[in-house]
């Protein structure tokens, strides 16, 4: 969230990737640009939607449709709290919505209520089947910022010293015991000749990405406003 910013007065309230998007694991030690591009090789950009609380709730029942199969439509998320069941039907699995204030308190959000929030561009004009944010796309709700995932993503990186990789809590699944979906620290493989470090050489503590279903887990390329975790990291909130 905090990446728009720069650009934008809108707030930005959240910022989610789905997990196709996510294409590698980072290995312990230092990152490489190489390995950033190999995490997000598909050259998106950073979008922003304005989208009602309906249709959030909307996207996210399309994301958890399936779980705990695996989908490339499912949605990490940062500067939310997602609760959800997955032992009730499809379309009616998601309990509620909550975003993040700056003061570590959570707001329900409102059916009602327009709400700027970050993605990919891919998704925000309807990619994996999000038909209600192709809809915000035809009704020019929708803003390409024109800024490169995975540049944004490492930029992100190079603010750090180390990636965090505790368990946020930001997609609890209360089917079983509520196990908590973590969105974590990405990782690649792919390298550059000669490698390129990035200029804080940033160490990852993970040996893989943790993602739910594809065992990859994606810091939010959103960083800034998703406390600097990987989900936050490319989109930079």
């Amino acid at each position: 969230r905090a990446k728009p910013r720069e650009f934008t007065d809108q707030k930005v309230v959240m910022a989610m990737q789905t997990g196709g998007g996510i294409r590698a694991a980072i290995p312990a030690g230092n990152v490489t640009v190489g390995q950033v591009i190999t995490v997000l090789p598909f050259g998106n950009t950073l979008a922003l939607i304005d989208v009602t609380g309906a249709e959030l709730k909307a996207a996210l029942e399309l994301s958890v449709e399936n779980v705990p199969k695996e989908k490339g439509g499912f949605l990490h998320v940062s500067g939310a709290r997602v609760v959800f069941d997955s032992s009730k039907p499809s379309g009616e699995r998601v309990v509620s919505i909550e975003l993040l204030n700056e003061d570590g308190t959570y707001t329900a959000i409102e059916d009602s209520k327009m709400y700027t929030v970050a993605t990919n561009a891919f998704t925000a004009k309807g990619g994996d089947g999000f038909h209600m944010f192709a809809k915000a796309y035809t009704e020019g709700r929708v803003t390409d910022l024109g800024l490169s995932d995975w540049e944004n993503f490492a930029e992100h990186l190079e603010t750090l010293k180390a990636i965090p990789t505790a368990t946020e809590g930001r997609l609890v699944d209360l089917a079983g015991t509520g196990t908590k979906i973590i969105v974590s620290v990405m990782s690649f493989s792919y390298q550059v000749s000669p490698p390129q470090r990035l200029k804080s050489q940033v160490k990852s503590r993970d040996a893989r990405l943790v993602r739910p279903w594809f065992k990859i887990a994606m810091p939010f390329c959103f960083g800034a406003a998703f406390k600097a975790y990987a989900l936050r990291g490319i989109f930079a909130f």
